[in-house]
């Protein structure tokens, strides 16, 4: 299992017939090469730092090199690919935490300027004090 520092990240927008991305990264430790692989939901971003197995392929490129492969660590070499998950998960709570606290704050703005507009246009009525008793007419006439 190799430790990447990631300088570039691509994700291919197609999915494969089995619903993943096809990934490629640049990363510190292999300079200009391209290491590639699959992943579904990949969040990854430059900068991170990431755990997976590197492999070179048989197949050579156009510079005579051998292709790099990154796959995840498999289950009884560890826990990285959960760990993937669950750095997918915390970063995803995290968004939705941020775009909650954004909209949260745009309805205090929001309801903050109603009020101001409505208390700006609401009106204190004045009405004369009445004297006596009010005259509702014969209908409403209690006294026998």
């Amino acid at each position: 299992m190799a430790k990447l520092n990631l300088t570039k990240v691509w994700i291919d927008k197609e999915l494969t017939k089995f619903g993943s991305n096809k990934v490629g990264l640049k990363t510190k430790e292999y300079g200009d090469r391209w290491v590639s692989g699959f992943a579904k939901d990949c969040k990854w971003k430059e900068g991170d730092e990431i755990e997976v197995d590197v492999s070179e392929s048989p197949t050579k490129g156009k510079d005579g090199k051998p292709y790099l492969n990154w796959k995840f660590p498999k289950k009884d070499s560890g826990n990285g690919a959960v760990l993937f998950h669950i750095d997918l998960v915390e970063r995803k709570l995290k968004e939705d935490i941020e775009d909650l606290r954004k909209r949260i704050y745009k309805m205090e703005r929001w309801i903050e300027n109603s009020m101001d507009k409505t208390v700006a246009k609401s009106v204190v009525l004045d009405y004369p004090e009445y004297e006596g008793q009010p005259d509702f007419g014969e209908e409403f006439d209690t006294e026998e």
